[in-house]
Protein backbone atom coordinates (compact mmCIF):
# COMPACT_ATOMS: atom_id res chain seq x y z
CA UNK A 1 0.00 0.00 0.00
CA UNK A 2 1.36 3.44 -0.88
CA UNK A 3 1.98 5.68 2.09
CA UNK A 4 1.25 9.39 1.56
CA UNK A 5 2.60 12.23 3.68
CA UNK A 6 1.75 15.83 2.78
CA UNK A 7 4.42 18.37 1.90
CA UNK A 8 4.14 21.60 3.84
CA UNK A 9 5.83 24.93 3.11
CA UNK A 10 5.24 27.39 5.93
CA UNK A 11 5.92 31.10 6.29
CA UNK A 12 9.07 30.11 8.13
CA UNK A 13 10.30 28.21 5.09
CA UNK A 14 10.27 24.74 6.67
CA UNK A 15 9.62 21.58 4.71
CA UNK A 16 8.29 18.26 5.94
CA UNK A 17 8.49 14.86 4.21
CA UNK A 18 6.43 14.60 1.08
CA UNK A 19 5.61 11.19 -0.37
CA UNK A 20 6.85 7.64 -0.04
CA UNK A 21 5.70 5.02 -2.50
CA UNK A 22 6.00 1.38 -1.56
CA UNK A 23 5.92 -1.09 -4.42
CA UNK A 24 6.61 -4.56 -3.05
CA UNK A 25 5.08 -6.36 -6.03
CA UNK A 26 7.63 -5.28 -8.66
CA UNK A 27 10.84 -4.69 -6.74
CA UNK A 28 10.26 -5.79 -3.17
CA UNK A 29 11.66 -2.49 -1.87
CA UNK A 30 10.53 0.99 -0.96
CA UNK A 31 10.87 3.95 -3.26
CA UNK A 32 10.81 7.51 -1.96
CA UNK A 33 9.40 10.15 -4.31
CA UNK A 34 9.36 13.85 -3.44
CA UNK A 35 7.54 16.46 -5.53
CA UNK A 36 7.82 20.18 -4.72
CA UNK A 37 6.83 23.45 -6.35
CA UNK A 38 10.01 25.35 -5.51
CA UNK A 39 8.83 28.80 -6.67
CA UNK A 40 11.82 29.37 -8.93
CA UNK A 41 14.78 30.28 -6.72
CA UNK A 42 12.99 31.69 -3.67
CA UNK A 43 13.72 28.73 -1.37
CA UNK A 44 16.87 27.17 -2.85
CA UNK A 45 18.78 26.64 0.40
CA UNK A 46 15.77 25.27 2.28
CA UNK A 47 14.72 22.97 -0.57
CA UNK A 48 18.25 21.68 -1.13
CA UNK A 49 18.82 20.96 2.57
CA UNK A 50 15.50 19.12 2.73
CA UNK A 51 16.23 17.03 -0.38
CA UNK A 52 19.73 16.10 0.78
CA UNK A 53 18.35 15.01 4.15
CA UNK A 54 15.53 12.94 2.64
CA UNK A 55 17.69 11.12 0.01
CA UNK A 56 14.74 10.42 -2.30
CA UNK A 57 14.95 7.98 -5.19
CA UNK A 58 12.94 10.36 -7.40
CA UNK A 59 12.63 14.15 -7.09
CA UNK A 60 10.20 16.25 -9.14
CA UNK A 61 10.64 20.03 -9.04
CA UNK A 62 8.08 22.39 -10.52
CA UNK A 63 8.88 26.03 -11.36
CA UNK A 64 12.55 25.10 -11.66
CA UNK A 65 14.64 27.65 -13.54
CA UNK A 66 16.41 26.14 -16.53
CA UNK A 67 19.68 27.71 -15.35
CA UNK A 68 19.37 25.90 -11.98
CA UNK A 69 18.82 22.41 -13.46
CA UNK A 70 22.50 21.39 -13.61
CA UNK A 71 23.07 22.84 -10.11
CA UNK A 72 20.39 20.54 -8.63
CA UNK A 73 21.71 17.51 -10.59
CA UNK A 74 25.18 18.07 -9.18
CA UNK A 75 24.09 18.87 -5.62
CA UNK A 76 21.70 15.90 -5.42
CA UNK A 77 24.04 13.56 -7.30
CA UNK A 78 21.12 12.39 -9.46
CA UNK A 79 20.50 12.09 -13.18
CA UNK A 80 17.72 14.20 -14.56
CA UNK A 81 15.60 15.59 -17.35
CA UNK A 82 14.23 19.12 -17.70
CA UNK A 83 11.38 20.55 -19.75
CA UNK A 84 10.83 24.30 -19.93
CA UNK A 85 7.20 25.32 -20.17
CA UNK A 86 7.20 29.12 -19.85
CA UNK A 87 9.15 32.26 -19.17
CA UNK A 88 8.94 33.94 -15.75
CA UNK A 89 6.51 36.85 -16.10
CA UNK A 90 5.33 37.59 -12.57
CA UNK A 91 6.26 40.95 -11.02
CA UNK A 92 6.94 39.00 -7.81
CA UNK A 93 10.18 37.78 -9.41
CA UNK A 94 11.67 41.00 -10.80
CA UNK A 95 15.22 39.64 -10.75
CA UNK A 96 14.38 36.64 -12.97
CA UNK A 97 11.69 37.96 -15.36
CA UNK A 98 12.22 36.48 -18.82
CA UNK A 99 14.11 33.37 -17.68
CA UNK A 100 12.88 29.90 -18.64
CA UNK A 101 11.14 27.83 -15.98
CA UNK A 102 9.73 24.35 -16.10
CA UNK A 103 9.77 20.90 -14.56
CA UNK A 104 12.83 18.89 -13.56
CA UNK A 105 12.70 15.18 -12.76
CA UNK A 106 15.71 13.67 -11.01
CA UNK A 107 16.36 10.01 -10.21
CA UNK A 108 19.10 7.65 -9.12
CA UNK A 109 18.73 5.37 -12.13
CA UNK A 110 17.23 7.54 -14.84
CA UNK A 111 17.11 6.16 -18.37
CA UNK A 112 17.04 8.58 -21.29
CA UNK A 113 14.24 7.25 -23.47
CA UNK A 114 12.87 10.32 -25.23
CA UNK A 115 9.91 12.40 -24.28
CA UNK A 116 6.71 13.96 -25.54
CA UNK A 117 5.75 17.37 -24.26
CA UNK A 118 2.23 18.75 -24.45
CA UNK A 119 1.97 22.45 -23.72
CA UNK A 120 -1.75 22.35 -22.88
CA UNK A 121 -3.21 23.63 -26.13
CA UNK A 122 -6.39 21.89 -27.18
CA UNK A 123 -4.89 20.34 -30.33
CA UNK A 124 -2.00 18.87 -28.25
CA UNK A 125 -4.21 17.50 -25.50
CA UNK A 126 -6.19 15.49 -28.02
CA UNK A 127 -3.06 13.73 -29.37
CA UNK A 128 -2.13 10.25 -28.26
CA UNK A 129 1.28 9.49 -26.77
CA UNK A 130 2.15 7.52 -29.90
CA UNK A 131 2.01 10.62 -32.16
Amino acid sequence: MPKHISLLVSERDKLTPSFTLTNRFLYNKDMKLISINIENNLHTETVLNFLKKEQADVVCLQELLEEDFDFYKKELNLGGVFQAWSYVKSPLYTNIIGKKQGVGIFAKNIIESGSIFYFGEKNNIEKSFDE
